[in-house]
């Protein structure tokens, strides 16, 4: 008799693929062998996460299986069951059986919370953009994943309560190919309907949690970085649910808002993270600002002899300024030589007069897809 097992490993995302051969190493299958039968076993060596498992033997001669087949367990962390036991019956021709096994992380009988609101997974009162939404072009085309704008280092925080179960952190590299597929450093965080949370991308050590610990909404867990397959520095977050047949796929979820509606994130928006309990925090938000109502805008500025310019991030604008600090009366014409993923809210090159002694609103570069970096570069002259 022979015992043979095989584990389908779909490769869909970093976390998977790691995770996958975490799994594979704490599976534990043994059995107990008598005269006329053979009792097999299976441990889930893991303390912290379980592990679901369709077992099939294949039978010849008189051999028989006291179970339906295929089996199909989930098998709790550190528990040991039984799958069955191979019977033989005295009959002439050679008896046996081989065993064959698909396994993955989580419960696929477990049912995913439907009043589940998660805080964004970042700090409070912090507001970020979404580069890459749900079915995303880039990488998400299949998957209820998001891609949050987070320069590295950024503080990443647990969005929902849950028990930390995986964390790789051991990676420093990075880039946007295939080849970087098992380099991305995550934790993954279990939830009480058996769902799971997966932070990907962190920095090099940037966990700063680990298995086993319990971590409340809205608790600091890590910082962000560039590793594994990542055009840049960002957050890829998303909620999984176990299934029988292949690896967990991620889930929509919906997101705390301060005024206390729970949204689907979009890609392209920019959202601030509420965590219940702190303090209120004032909003500012792009679509706040008419062109017209900047058009309006002006303010003293020190008289320090320049003509400067300014700009201001706000969401996936970038508002541009002059500063006049002079006592004259000056023109100023600015130009962008360069601009990529870029589009102005004026014609260009513009020109606008500047009163002494005044800051005023120029005009504002708008990032024409979230998904892709921007880069500019501009020129001015006064007169």
């Amino acid at each position: 008799m022979r015992l043979k097992l095989s584990a389908l490993l779909i490769l869909l995302f970093s976390a998977q693929f790691v995770r996958a051969q975490e799994i594979k190493n704490q599976l534990v299958f043994s059995k107990v062998q008598k005269k006329m039968s053979v009792e097999l076993f299976v441990r889930n060596s893991d303390p912290w996460y379980p592990i679901h498992l369709t077992y099939n033997v294949n039978l010849t001669g008189t051999a028989s299986f006291s179970a339906p087949l295929p089996v199909k367990v989930v098998v709790q962390p550190g528990q040991k069951i039984s799958l069955g036991t191979v019977s033989y019956k005295p009959g002439p021709g050679r008896s046996g059986y081989q065993t064959d096994s698909t396994y993955n992380f989580g419960d696929p009988d477990a049912q995913p919370d439907p009043q589940a609101v998660y805080l964004f997974p970042y700090g409070h009162g912090v507001k970020h953009g979404v580069m890459q939404g749900y079915h995303g072009h880039v990488t998400h085309q299949n998957c209820d994943c998001l891609d949050f704008d987070l320069a590295e280092n950024s503080p990443i925080c647990a969005a929902r309560d849950g028990r930390v179960v995986f964390v790789k952190q051991d990676s420093n590299i990075g880039g946007f190919s295939p080849a970087f597929i098992k380099d991305a450093n995550f934790i993954n965080i279990l939830h009480a309907d058996g769902t799971w949370a997966n932070y990907a991308h962190l920095r090099l050590h940037g966990a700063l949690v680990k298995p086993g610990q319990k971590v409340k909404a809205g608790q600091l867990i890590g910082y962000s970085g560039h590793t594994g397959e990542a055009q840049g520095p960002h957050l890829h977050f998303e909620v999984d649910k176990a299934y029988w047949d292949g690896p967990g796929a991620a889930i929509p979820t919906l997101f705390l808002l301060q005024n206390g509606q729970a949204v689907t994130a979009e890609e392209g928006q920019y959202y601030y993270s509420y965590h219940p309990g702190e303090k209120p925090f004032q909003e500012v938000h792009a679509g706040d600002y008419s062109e017209e109502s900047l058009d309006n805008y002006s303010v003293d500025t020190p008289l320090n002899g320049a003509v400067t310019l300014r700009t201001y991030k706000l969401d996936s604008k970038t508002l541009v300024y002059g500063l006049n600090g002079t006592s004259k009366e000056k023109t100023l014409t600015i130009s962008f030589p360069r601009m990529t993923n870029l589009t102005a809210s004026k014609p260009l090159p513009y020109t606008k007069v500047i009163p002494p002694g005044k800051e005023v609103y120029l005009l504002s570069l708008q990032r024409a897809s979230s998904e892709a970096g921007y880069s500019y570069s501009s020129s001015y002259s006064y007169r």
